[in-house]
């Protein structure tokens, strides 16, 4: 599925995004193994961020 056709959310009730059976976060595995909560309060400009390679965007904890 192409980055442009996902929900940008996380738990967004229109599918196709990241999601859980958690009601306030997803779990999301990162390429270096680990393993971090995305709360649902995520800003769209983050998730960007972290779901695409090579762009370059610093990203700190609680973003």
């Amino acid at each position: 599925m192409p980055f442009s056709a996902l929900s940008l959310g996380v738990n967004s009730p229109c599918r196709g995004g990241i999601s859980s059976t958690h009601a306030d976060i997803a779990h999301a595995v990162y390429c270096d193994g680990s393993a971090q909560a995305l709360p649902k309060t995520i800003s769209v400009k983050t998730l960007q961020a972290l779901a695409t390679k090579s762009g370059g965007e610093a990203i700190t904890r609680g973003q």
